[in-house]
């Protein structure tokens, strides 16, 4: 009998102790991770970080390759593995060209994010929403048409808000328009 994806998911991390509703990025992680996880910081503290990295990265590769296929990229070296989703935005924001730096996202974006934006000379433009907080979709078609950002970035589900926001149809609108799309 196969287990639904939800069920799964569950037996997958270990019991939660509180009752957990973050999302996304600040989801539990599986036991798989945990012990992956636990299995490095043994042998590094066995072997030395170097050594320790340099056993892991076939792993890594492995990781790069997968998903590359998965975003079909033809190249693994396009992969780069990062701490977490701000060290992510400020490695890509950091190398955004110098004269491009206009940037669009939902008022109430995450706060480190924003910092981030702000220390890299970024212009941040309010995406209009709903009153529910939600994309307007169209009034943001209108607005990117007729002044288009540099970038837009984009959390679906933030962690401090846990508004679902339209990802399908910003993707399709940001690549109909030409405009690169940051999804958080």
């Amino acid at each position: 009998m196969t287990n639904s994806l939800a069920e799964r998911w569950r037996a997958a991390r270990p019991p939660a102790a509180v009752l957990h509703l973050d999302n996304a990025a600040c989801s539990r992680q599986s036991l798989a991770a945990l012990d992956a996880a636990a299995r490095h910081a043994l042998h590094e503290s066995e072997v030395g970080g170097y050594v320790a990295a340099d056993a892991a990265a076939p792993v890594l590769d492995a990781g790069r390759a997968a998903v590359a296929k998965l975003c079909g990229l033809p190249d693994a070296a396009d992969i780069v593995f990062t701490t977490g989703s701000l060290n992510a935005l400020d490695l890509l924001l950091r190398s955004w060209p110098a004269e491009a730096r206009t940037l669009a996202c939902l008022p109430g974006e995450y706060g480190p994010n924003l910092a981030v934006m702000a220390a890299h000379g970024f212009e941040v433009r309010p995406l209009p929403v709903l009153e529910d907080g939600r994309l307007a979709i169209d009034d943001a078609a209108f607005a990117l048409q007729e002044n288009p950002p540099d970038l837009v970035h984009l959390t679906p589900v933030a962690s401090h808000r846990g508004t679902v926001q339209p990802l399908a149809m910003v993707a399709q609108l940001c690549r109909e328009l030409g405009v690169p799309l940051v999804v958080d």
